[in-house]
């Protein structure tokens, strides 16, 4: 059963799990109170690291800044041409477009890094990240449980 509905992102719906999961086996006495100690600490670190993803993903630039900017941007590129005429002639208007070029470029670089955590193409794939993340911690805890019910071939956990 999912909680997105409720306000409550897909990892942190699974640091739920795994923090129930560890519950659990402390209570039925699968493992000590170090080690649960110690796993509690690291689904505390991913909740941590998770937290700071959101705050980067969910702080924008603020509006005057991204106004000012392009501004000072076409001010700059209409103001070069004048500048730059009486030392390359017709050159000037190569060199214009060039410089525009780039730093409009520069820019557009700099809106799509803003949220680099989106559904584009080409922004981080976090769905993959988290599947591969919940795939990969349960087969540890299968792991795990086939060591403690002696039905392991020489894993990891023996």
């Amino acid at each position: 059963m999912g909680y997105e509905d409720q306000g409550l992102g897909l990892p942190l719906q699974l640091t739920v799990l795994v923090e129930s999961y560890l519950r659990r086996g402390f209570d039925r006495g699968w493992f000590h109170a170090p080690l649960a100690s110690q796993m509690t600490v690291q689904v505390n670190a991913l909740v941590d690291a998770y937290g700071k993803m959101e705050t980067i993903r969910s702080t924008p630039i603020p509006v005057a800044h991204l106004i000012h900017q392009k501004q000072v941007l076409a001010l700059f590129t209409c103001v070069l041409p004048f500048a730059i005429v009486d030392d390359y002639g017709w050159w000037s208007v190569l060199i214009v477009a060039i410089v525009a070029f780039t730093l409009y470029g520069i820019e557009g670089i700099g809106v799509q890094l803003e949220d680099p955590f989106g559904y584009d193409k080409n922004d981080i794939k976090m769905e993959g990240i988290i599947e591969d993340t919940r795939q990969e911690v349960m087969v540890l805890l299968e792991e795990w449980r086939a060591s403690h019910e002696g039905r392991a071939m020489g894993g990891m956990f023996d």
